[in-house]
């Protein structure tokens, strides 16, 4: 078995072995199951009133820097509101997304730390070569410089 291929299956071995217990610990990416058993009636109405265009565009204001008008002639727009921070304002919601953002953490520190590993083991024989190529060639020009240089005298 050649050393790539070795290294290869050990990074897959790896990758499983702490992927795996890292989403059994910290949960599904996304809401679990326990909340949606819950809370999945009013997480549904919750996204449609997110997902809603005049809530989009209402909620984006603070991100234009302007004030968000709480006194909405909208009452399907109003009414999304209110959903809304119902909804984000529950304790059992606030410790869900908590959860999400911990996991979501987790996991991205975990494929930085994989993606790391593979361009170590497989680019750092490129660019220590592209590196050396470099040098030399530098080191090649400063001769030739200097003998100009001799002559020139």
């Amino acid at each position: 078995m050649s050393p790539t291929l070795r290294f290869l299956i050990g990074f897959a071995v790896v990758y499983f072995a702490v992927g795996l217990p890292l989403n059994a610990a910290l949960g599904p990416p996304g809401m679990s199951s326990e909340y949606l058993k819950e809370f999945k009636a009013d997480h549904d109405r919750y996204l449609e009133a997110v997902k809603s265009d005049d809530y989009k565009i209402w909620n984006e204001r603070k991100l234009w820097g302007k004030e968000r008008p709480l006194d909405v002639k909208d009452p399907a727009l109003a009414e999304n509101i209110v959903i809304v921070s119902e909804y984000e304002g529950r304790e059992e919601f606030i410790a869900e997304d908590r959860r999400r953002g911990r996991y979501e953490i987790a996991s991205d520190v975990f494929k930085v730390i994989m993606i790391v590993v593979l361009l170590v083991r497989f680019g750092r024989k490129p660019l220590l070569s592209m590196l050396d190529d470099a040098v030399s060639e530098i080191a090649y020009r400063i001769q030739k410089a200097e003998k100009r240089s001799e002559e020139a005298e």
